[in-house]
């Protein structure tokens, strides 16, 4: 998962909590999922 400052101070994590991370983890499946594709498109 990629985010940058902006998102990581909207969600009050700290960047070692999010490292290693996938959008599952932060994310209902369905919405993971569509993220997941998203990605896809782009990378």
């Amino acid at each position: 998962m990629v985010v940058n400052k902006a998102y990581k101070d909207f969600v009050g994590l700290k960047e070692e909590e999010i490292i290693g991370k996938t959008d599952n983890h932060f994310f209902p499946p369905e919405l993971a999922a569509q993220c997941l594709e998203s990605d896809m498109k782009i990378f």
